[in-house]
């Protein structure tokens, strides 16, 4: 897939977005941030627009590597500006769940104790 980053090119791609349109999720682990990132990518053209948000990647790797399909990940809606970048694309992804998996059980989202000084 090409890949293009220029901030014009990807507001000009989320703009052409619609409900239902088709999205390709690709592994980056190279990323220096997050060896367990999630690239958001569009099929027709091939740009990124975006990440999986960081707290969702292991559920989603779990998903992926657990599938015997490709899981299909969908634009669910489309919020216009003046919306932040991060919150412009929400996304669905329809994936078979393996047995025994628990959505949201890694450590990001356990409850949080109240501190004690």
């Amino acid at each position: 897939m090409a890949t293009s980053t220029g901030r014009g090119v990807i507001e000009e791609e989320v703009r052409r977005l619609r409900p239902g349109d088709a999205l390709a999720l690709e592994a980056e682990p190279t990323n220096p941030h997050n060896p367990r990132a999630l690239r958001i990518q569009t099929v027709v053209r091939g740009v990124h627009i975006g990440f999986v948000p960081r707290y969702f990647c292991e559920d989603v790797h779990l998903l992926l590597s657990a599938a015997g399909e490709q899981p299909q990940a969908r634009v669910q809606r489309v919020n216009a500006p003046p919306t932040p970048a991060q919150f412009r694309v929400l996304c669905a992804l329809d994936a078979p769940w393996p047995q025994g998996f628990r959505p949201l059980a890694s450590p990001d989202f356990e409850a949080l104790h109240a501190f004690v000084p």
